[in-house]
């Protein structure tokens, strides 16, 4: 009889594994491949060598504390003469001496995890057990029967191993990119990816179930979204949005993943302090590259926070404007997200590709504070059946925005800002290179294309499908390029009347700090005019002088971001200004106020060397664009402002007079005409001559 067969080691081929399965930098103390392709074993046998005429070898590989065949978590399978596509197969590769060479192979289905792998040796009656070691299985973009396959090498590049990146923040009009280190490579974040998936609440309650499922990258989507917050479980991050952030970290200050994972596993699964959307978003982008799906963090402008899928964003306010009640649907300036390249069988065909996930803790899903995944191509048809929060995700990109407007009466008005885009310059980071790629077009039709009207249809959008309406009354606003924090500030207000009628209107300018989420913050400024004039087809300028005041503290709601000195990429924050137009007396026969709805400011910030915040107006958001085209004026504090835009002019070919500036301000002097001008240092129209 045949000598027992001895296993003297067993060599996992590290560098080689490493190399073949792109996870040399995983591979450095354990081995790491992905499946549905095969990797390297060499045994190293005692005494005699391996003889195929009198020995068998069977394998084991088994994940998870409750292993079985019937869940796709335990696999025995013989070395063999050939793969078997589809299954877990061992075959000899070639032989030199005692040492045998292997290439065990997986399917591209197996479940993700740490594996242990073992063999059994017997040879006649003769029989033993050996533990081969440990490895961890990775989904694979590489392999075609894989879920997540790209076709494209140098998109698995960029959004499987790229470990370093850009996330888009700031406004529409001012995007500004921060660097970041997903770092998901270094050195026990893999070891803190699947800790993440041992300790989430589904594999508490039932561990087997668990594991078996994390063969499906949509399953195990929905669960990172969920444990990136702590909201309902022991996970990483706890979001803060009151700039206090004395007991932990400032959402500002973090520029990679890797120390809030390291914090995470650290401190025994405790919640790391604080995080907002992005570093959400970025966290979530790290665990996924990590255990091998391809992902990308978005960012959406103007993207509506909608509780009710009612794809509408609704403010309630009194006549001064102010939001009543508790305000929890609201549109921020920018939101970040994640999207995850897979299959999606569990879906009709068309849906495969980018799905989006949002671990940024909004609203429930299935109980869970967790978003996702969902088709991106589902919300740009306006499909909202497909799972999971299709309509939550297309409200986030389409919802309207509508002021109700409380009159003296107690009565209701409506008014749609249809000035305000929701969903603008989708954004992320362009394959391959260090700038910025649009992807709107993934998410939306062209604006007033029949595409973007059929998925309105299909969304049952009814507020974008109905007829806009026409106003009369239409304004912008202007503050001073040199608008800085902690001093004061100018408005202008651009008003026009397309209306055959003259009104006799009241005018109330508001700002107030907003952070970049839409949470409204102190009051700075407000002025109200009770009286102004608007001729039929005209308009005016109007300007408010050092009325508004910015206030200088650190953590002020209106500075949402910052970074370290000599940083330029701080954060945007916004102002919200909200401007009414009543007609008084007995000049215009409607008593009802008409509300030209929140004009948001956007800024942009930088820091001095000291480490001081310092922002600077960026833009300015208003509901109603103006009838004439008028470019921004600037005027000194201590001048009045007066500018004919007559649309006669207009009509007649020549341009509107262009605006002058009169000596320090005296009644009587500081007008071209006092039909068409007005003074707010004076509240009344001006007269007399224009001065030099």
């Amino acid at each position: 009889m045949a000598e027992e067969l001895i296993l003297e080691r067993c060599d996992l081929e590290l560098e080689a594994n490493g190399r073949d399965h792109h996870t040399a930098d995983l591979c450095r103390k354990s081995l790491v491949v992905r499946r549905g392709q095969p990797f390297w074993l060499t045994l190293h046998f005692e005494g005699r060598s391996y003889d195929a005429g009198v020995d068998r070898l069977t394998f084991s590989a088994v994940t998870g504390p409750d292993p079985s065949k019937e869940a796709g978590t335990k696999a025995r399978f013989p070395l063999s003469g050939a793969v078997e596509e589809g299954a877990w197969a061992a075959t000899v590769v070639d032989q030199q001496d005692n040492a045998l060479s292997l290439l065990l192979s997986s399917p591209a289905n197996a479940p993700i995890g740490l594996y242990r792998l073992s063999m059994e040796a017997s040879t006649g009656y003769q029989g033993s057990s050996f533990v081969l070691g440990n490895f961890t299985l990775l989904f694979n973009a590489w392999c075609p029967a894989d879920a997540v396959y790209l076709d494209s090498e140098e998109e698995r590049r960029e959004y499987v191993l790229t470990q370093q990146g850009f996330i888009y923040q700031g406004s529409a009009k001012f995007i500004k990119n921060i660097p970041w280190n997903f770092g998901q490579f270094e050195d026990g974040i893999l070891d803190i990816c699947l800790m993440l998936l041992d300790v989430n609440p589904k594999f508490l309650k039932n561990a087997g179930r668990d594991c078996s499922r994390r063969r499906n990258p949509v399953y195990v989507g929905r669960v990172v979204s969920r444990m990136v917050n702590c909201n309902d479980d022991q996970g990483v991050l706890l979001g803060r949005w009151d700039n206090n952030y004395g007991d932990g970290v400032s959402p500002m200050f973090w520029i990679g993943s890797v120390d809030i994972l390291r914090r995470w596993k650290t401190y025994s699964c405790q919640r790391v302090k604080y995080g907002q959307c992005w570093v959400f978003a970025a966290v979530a982008c790290t665990v996924l590259r990590c255990l091998g799906i391809p992902t990308r963090v978005v960012t959406n402008y103007n993207s509506a926070h909608d509780q009710n899928s009612n794809l509408l964003i609704e403010y309630f306010r009194n006549e001064s404007g102010e939001v009543q009640g508790d305000k929890s649907e609201m549109i921020w300036n920018f939101h970040c997200w994640v999207e995850s390249w897979m299959t999606r069988p569990d879906l009709k065909p068309g849906y495969d590709g980018w799905q989006a996930l949002d671990p940024t803790p909004q609203e429930k899903s299935e109980g869970t504070y967790c978003c996702g995944p969902v088709p991106v191509r589902a919300i740009k048809e306006g499909d909202l059946t497909p799972k999971y929060d299709a309509p939550f995700v297309f409200a986030e990109v389409n919802a309207d925005v509508v002021d109700w407007i409380q009159q003296e009466d107690g009565s209701m008005h409506k008014s749609v800002n249809h000035s305000l885009v929701v969903g603008l310059k989708i954004s992320t980071k362009r394959v391959g290179r260090d700038e910025r790629e649009d992807i709107t077009h993934t998410y939306k039709y062209p604006e007033g294309s029949p595409e973007e009207r059929e998925a309105f249809e299909r969304a049952n959008h009814l507020n974008k499908l109905a007829d806009k309406e026409e106003t009369g009354l239409a304004m912008r606003i202007r503050v001073t390029e040199s608008m800085s924090m902690g001093n004061d500030f100018d408005v202008f207000a651009f008003i026009s009347n397309n209306t055959d009628e003259e009104h006799l209107c009241r005018l109330l300018l508001c700002a107030r700090t907003v952070s970049y989420n839409g949470i409204l913050g102190p009051e700075c400024g407000a002025n109200n005019i009770l009286e102004l004039p608007l001729e039929p087809f005209s308009g005016k300028v109007l300007c408010s002088w050092g009325s508004y005041h910015w206030p200088a503290t650190r953590g002020c709601a209106l500075s949402t971001m910052r970074s370290l000195p000599h940083d330029t990429d701080l954060a945007r924050g916004s102002r919200d200004l909200a401007v009414w137009a009543t007609p008084q007396g007995g000049v215009c026969t409607h008593s009802r106020h008409h509300y030209l709805g929140p004009c948001m400011f956007i800024h942009r910030g930088g820091g001095d060397a000291q480490g001081r915040n310092g922002l600077c107006l960026e833009s300015v958001h208003s509901p109603f664009p103006l009838l004439l085209p008028v470019k921004p004026v600037m005027f000194p504090l201590h001048y009045c402002l007066c500018l004919n835009l007559g649309l006669t002019g207009w009509h007649r070919g020549h341009s509107c007079q262009a605006p002058k500036r009169a000596r320090p301000c005296q009644a009587g002097v500081c007008g071209i005409n006092s039909a068409t001008s007005w003074c707010l240092y004076h509240r009344g129209p001006c007269s007399g001559a224009a001065s030099a």
